[in-house]
């Protein structure tokens, strides 16, 4: 049972972003239904060190793709991932001290904050980024020729 389901609302219209958040529902569903299972304590941290490992090397190409596009929001996206890896590490030590609740709270993190965060702030660079590539017409002044 997934926790997360990719949907056309998660689109940021960028081919290899659009993958990569994919590829982060994937990895956010396995944990969920590794925990379901109740697989062992190796298991679910191995799972949650993909997630860390990919999620953090996402944030990177997401950064880097908007500095090369010039979006003017990147120094408070690149505040909002630091919180993320900040929450990510903080359940990651819980987990690791033997905190049998931090897996749930951890999914419900980054279900949420991911989910909130691509449909929220993602947009906005995905809007930016689609403005840059594709020239605007205005089919007003067309139609006045």
């Amino acid at each position: 049972m997934a926790i997360l389901d990719w949907s056309s609302k998660y689109t940021v219209h960028d081919k290899e972003m659009d993958m990569q958040h994919q590829r982060l529902f994937v990895i956010i569903n396995e944990l969920h239904e590794a925990l379901l299972r109740c697989d062992n304590k190796e298991q679910i941290g191995r799972t949650i060190a993909q997630l860390f490992e990919y999620t953090k090397n996402h944030l990177a190409a997401e950064e880097n793709l908007m500095e090369s596009c010039g979006f003017p929001d990147i120094a408070r996206h690149k505040v909002t991932h630091e919180k993320l890896v900040e929450q990510l590490n903080r359940f990651d030590g819980e987990f690791h001290k033997g905190n049998a609740i931090a897996p749930e709270l951890f999914v419900f993190l980054v279900k949420e904050w991911l989910g909130k965060h691509i449909v929220g702030m993602d947009k906005d660079y995905a809007r930016f980024i689609s403005s840059r590539r594709t020239p605007r017409l205005d089919f007003r002044s067309a139609a006045h020729r």
